[in-house]
């Protein structure tokens, strides 16, 4: 059994040589005063794990969102860095930096929805980040023996070896371009996993997470998989207090992607908890969504397979949502996708001609 990562916060410095393996690092952020959101990821790219694969988008309002995509060697082993972004990790536990320098490309949301990435306008970005937080760390591993699903690839597709989250704030400014200035103090949830990815047996998911000005938070990470019925693996977590409880999502919750055309309808997680008993915590507006194309066994890219039905792809949608729990308005992250959908579908594309689309 892996050691926890919640001890082992840097890189891997000798990396397996096992197919598909990698290691990934994301923070998934929303500030609710400016409107702007995001998901910054380093990972080391599958195809050839000694260069790190920068994916990373930024979400302003009014239907706008900047891209990114590259890769580099990095030069400090304990640094992840793709080249135009790096992460620093000063205080494990505590305190991450990402820094960005370099090109992104500006699209609307619908379009990347509707028609994909196309070619079009690349314009500077920069940003200065720091992720702080005072609260526990989430072990999706902790306590799981060996013979746990979410050890098992199969199962686990994403992450088997290790995945770790951990809810807090991240603040500092981003620039775009010459004149447009943004500072933000954000909710935010990073997480850090290892594992061998291979996405073939993708099916669908959901990853979500909220934060509420009490100090409450949740986390969940579910997966189902072809092959296994129902759940394949997946785990959740609430912290009340201070204080981290297992939580666990009922098979009658809702939240799963199931219909193309609901993609921003209100949704309810339902949760049991042998500690705080039932749990309901409520999307109540599902705010944008870029959409992140899988490629596999296990590449990423900023789009939807706009082309047609295949079955070497499919993608997820990255949301920014409006939680309510027990009347208590928060804000955070969901990603979700479903592998029998087509983004040339009717139903889908639906999403997009409603008002309730975008920003």
């Amino acid at each position: 059994m892996s050691s926890s990562l919640v001890n082992d916060e840097f890189p891997l410095t000798e990396i397996p040589a096992t197919e598909n393996w990698g290691e990934n690092y994301v923070v998934a952020f929303y500030d609710p005063v400016t409107g702007i959101g995001g998901m910054l990821s380093m990972g080391r790219w599958v195809i050839r794990n000694r260069l790190w694969r920068n994916m990373s988008y930024i979400a302003l309002p009014n239907d706008r969102v900047f891209v990114s995509r590259n890769m580099g060697p990095g030069t400090d082993p304990k640094v992840p860095d793709s080249g135009v972004f790096r992460l620093e990790i000063p205080e494990p536990g505590r305190r991450l930096r990402y820094v960005f320098d370099g090109p992104m490309e500006e699209r609307t949301m619908t379009d990347l929805n509707t028609v994909g990435l196309q070619v079009g306008a690349t314009g500077l970005v920069q940003f200065d980040l720091e992720f702080r937080s005072e609260q526990p760390i989430w072990d999706m591993h902790a306590d799981r023996q060996q013979d746990h699903t979410v050890w098992n690839a199969e199962a686990n597709y994403n992450s088997p070896e290790g995945h770790i989250e951990q809810n807090g704030r991240l603040t500092g400014t981003i620039q775009c371009g010459d004149g447009e200035v943004y500072s933000i103090d954000a909710v935010a949830t990073r997480d850090h996993s290892r594992g061998v990815r291979n996405l073939t047996r993708y099916k669908s998911h959901i990853w979500a997470n909220g934060m509420f000005p009490s100090g409450r938070s949740f986390n969940i990470f579910t997966l189902k998989a072809h092959g296994f019925d129902g759940i394949a693996t997946g785990r959740s977590a609430a912290i009340v207090d201070g204080v981290l409880h297992d939580i666990e999502l009922t098979t009658d919750s809702g939240g799963w992607l199931n219909q193309a055309d609901r993609l921003f309808a209100p949704v309810t997680l339902s949760f049991e908890s042998p500690t705080l008993g039932r749990l309901e915590i409520s999307a109540t507006k599902l705010i944008n969504s870029v959409p992140l194309m899988l490629l596999f066994p296990a590449d990423h890219y900023w789009s939807v397979p706009a082309q047609s039905r295949t079955k070497t792809l499919t993608w997820v949608n990255e949301q920014k949502v409006e939680w309510r729990w027990d009347g208590e308005e928060g804000w955070g992250h969901m990603e979700r996708g479903n592998s029998r959908f087509a983004a040339t579908d009717p139903d889908w594309l639906a999403n997009f001609r409603k008002p309730a689309a975008g920003c």
